[in-house]
């Protein structure tokens, strides 16, 4: 009885989660309030302060359901030993996330969520530095993979890895908000693979 009942405590958690995408999507997050997300989720107010401190608390684990099993795999990507195909296994990765993000529905709508909808608000205070902890932690692990490749060799630059990176999470950063505000505009994968070939083949040696 107590597995049954957890279980159905994760499939209403997780039901929440899902009815918070759709509202977010829908309003923004600035503009949704718990009572709505209920109302979608079929649930009362009260069921969801039982699995959730608050709508940053809500928003966080949305966040966290799509991004976790990506942002593992990114860090092996770029952390994976001295590999000579390191770039290309980071190239191929930006292909795939862009691809998915295309075909999934769901990456889909969280992404818009995060980049297009998530306005400012004394609510989400916490959510910038947040934000700024996670684009440091980026930055600086692409860093030492950039420096790290120019170091053996691998790849050309006349300027250094921390440049390297910011111009990388930019361009990354940019593609996907813009394909997010016009998807018509995009067809992938083609488009996906031809966007890292314009970013990636200049650092190729020849």
């Amino acid at each position: 009885m107590a597995r049954r009942t957890k279980e159905e405590a994760e499939e209403t958690r997780q039901k929440i989660i899902s009815a918070a995408e759709n509202v977010f999507y829908e309003r923004g997050v600035a503009h949704t309030t718990l009572d709505m997300i209920a109302r979608e989720a079929g649930v009362t107010r009260g069921a969801i302060y039982w699995h959730f401190k608050n709508k940053l608390h809500l928003f966080t684990e949305m966040h966290e359901r799509v991004n976790l099993p990506m942002r593992e795999m990114f860090f092996r990507v770029i952390q994976e030993g001295n590999r000579e195909d390191n770039l290309y296994e980071l190239e191929n990765f930006c292909i795939e996330s862009l691809t998915s993000v295309h075909e999934d529905e769901r990456l889909r709508k969280v992404y818009t969520v995060i980049l297009l909808k998530c306005e400012k608000s004394s609510s989400m205070e916490a959510l910038s530095e947040r934000n700024r902890q996670t684009r440091q932690e980026l930055t600086t692990a692409l860093t030492s993979f950039f420096d790290r490749l120019l170091a053996q060799g691998q790849i050309r630059s006349s300027v250094s890895g921390s440049i390297l990176a910011l111009a990388f999470h930019s361009y990354m950063i940019g593609i996907f908000t813009d394909y997010l505000s016009a998807p018509e505009s995009y067809s992938m994968p083609e488009d996906a693979r031809a966007l890292m070939r314009v970013f990636f083949d200049p650092l190729r040696q020849s």
